[in-house]
């Protein structure tokens, strides 16, 4: 209330005065605000689309380490670790002031990988077509990083990732015990 009063007589002095104070006020005004837009837009584009927004926070390091050396290195962070805008904001908010509560951004809803591996890209590769990710992923609801995400950011399936689920499903034919499932079975 009382800022929304200073702001007012503010405004009522600023058009009383003579149009030799006011218009050089308003576009003092209108540069900084604008600034502060184009700042405030470039921030947000720095944090949603630069990996080293991430980086720059030190609980980050490890999770930037793997993800620097894993397969998706080309993607970035909030491509498969979406958050509001709001998030975002609180996050750079207790960034800047020294909190290290920031909560990690660690579930990766299928829908995010199904948009790249889903969509007919030539550069990744596609599973439309496999049998075994529609009955785990679209018949039994199981999340790709179930099967997929071993360690953060190490993209990757083998047949522990398998018989962590079908232990009592493996092949006992000699030969086959250092082969992956995949070996056999079409994904």
């Amino acid at each position: 209330m009382w800022f929304t009063s200073r702001v007012k007589r503010f405004w009522q002095w600023v058009f009383r005065s003579p149009k030799v104070i006011t218009i050089p006020v308003t576009v003092v005004l209108l540069i900084l605000i604008s600034t502060g837009i184009y700042k405030g837009l470039d921030w947000w584009d720095y944090m949603q689309h630069e990996p080293e927004a991430c980086a720059s926070c030190h609980i980050m390091e490890e999770s930037y380490a793997t993800w620097a050396t894993a397969e998706h290195q080309d993607v970035a962070c909030h491509s498969c670790h979406q958050q509001s805008i709001f998030a975002t904001a609180s996050e750079g908010i207790k960034w800047a002031m020294g909190v290290d509560e920031i909560v990690f951004k660690t579930e990766v809803p299928n829908e995010f990988c199904a948009g790249c591996h889903e969509n007919g890209a030539q550069l990744t590769p596609q599973i439309t077509d496999s049998s075994n990710h529609e009955i785990h992923s679209t018949n039994e609801n199981i999340a790709c990083a179930q099967c997929h995400a071993s360690d953060s950011h190490q993209i990757e399936s083998g047949r522990d990732s398998c018989t962590s689920c079908h232990t009592e499903k493996h092949a006992d034919i000699p030969g086959t015990d250092k082969l992956y499932c995949t070996g056999c079975h079409n994904f």
